[in-house]
């Protein structure tokens, strides 16, 4: 008898008395003819006691785990281990109990909620999708801990991705809020955007978030409060929030001005100074009448849209 190692278990191997080479992948098997290298897993005892072959079919290392990946190992490893002559006494029939979990470990498959998944190098996020993963996990630190105390270790560990992947995509703490402020400003006006199919006045609203959710209107404040309220030991918020917010929204308010004004009758000779004095006319109706205090939804609306008609009757010709 000679013994050999896999795994956890142990190969017993019974030679046979004239072993027959395969006759090919898809033809007949080695444990078809008597004279084959008994296969057996170590918890079945032959049957009919003596030396009866029984090997484990392919199909059946298909089925347990769905993958044909397995089934070219398990052929594999019959030749490795069947196809050399071997000595032994010949009472009991061969553990394969090792080969066959040697094979599942090589050409394993993980089982996950009833989807079978390969092992295997995770999937490789796109780097735009990750950053705005990493933006937004950001955002919702410095709304839960304030900037002061949000370090970039945390937002590593909530976005669930490395320091060196994070200090990739953002130098310091400080680019990190800039983008998150840039991705903001997009919350206090919808620009860039397609309006043209709208009316001027419809346009406008839109723009300015008429209809926004109660809930991301209390959100888009509480960043801007936190960051000015912050803003005392760490002066250079009121810089970030500036340029990345403030003057990248009134830029593209301006542009959008400057060309609805070539296709409709508007008065606009100063489209920047028509931007400033809009975004300073929503911006002051659509703020809380005290930091932290909410009102009626349809108090805001109302003072938008008297914000809207006071600033078209100013550039509608006379």
């Amino acid at each position: 008898m000679r013994t050999g190692g896999c795994g956890t278990g142990t190969l017993r191997f019974q030679p046979a008395t004239s072993r027959k080479p395969f006759a090919g992948r898809r033809g007949s098997r080695p444990g078809a003819s008597a004279g084959c290298g008994i296969l057996r897993t170590a918890s079945d005892p032959p049957s009919g006691g003596g030396s009866a072959c029984s090997l484990r079919p392919r199909s059946k290392v298909v089925g347990e785990t769905g993958d044909r990946t397995s089934n070219l190992l398990y052929e594999f490893v019959l030749l490795l281990f069947v196809g050399s002559p071997l000595s032994t006494s010949g009472t009991g029939a061969f553990g394969f109990w090792g080969v066959s979990r040697m094979v599942d470990r090589i050409g394993s498959t993980e089982e996950d909620g009833g989807d079978v998944r390969r092992r295997g190098r995770p999937k490789v996020v796109p780097d735009d999708r990750q950053r705005d993963h990493v933006v937004e996990t950001g955002r919702l630190l410095f709304l839960e801990r304030g900037f002061g105390r949000t370090t970039m270790g945390e937002v590593a560990a909530r976005a669930r991705i490395s320091k060196q992947t994070l200090y990739r995509f953002f130098a310091n703490k400080s680019a990190l809020f800039a983008a998150v402020i840039e991705v903001h400003r997009h919350s206090m006006l919808a620009l860039p955007g397609d309006y043209d199919h709208l009316p001027v006045a419809e346009a406008l609203a839109a723009i300015a978030r008429l209809d926004i959710d109660p809930e991301e209107d209390r959100e888009r404040h509480a960043l801007l409060e936190m960051a000015f309220h912050e803003s005392v030991a760490h002066p250079e918020l009121r810089d970030t929030i500036l340029i990345h917010g403030v003057e990248m929204a009134r830029a593209d308010l301006s542009h959008w001005l400057a060309a609805r004004a070539a296709t409709e009758p508007l008065q606009i000779d100063d489209p920047a100074g028509l931007a400033r004095i809009f975004m300073d006319m929503v911006f002051g109706a659509t703020r809380p009448p005290r930091p932290g205090e909410t009102e009626p939804p349809q108090a805001r609306r109302r003072r938008l849209e008297q914000c809207i008609d006071v600033f078209l009757r100013g550039t509608l010709p006379r």
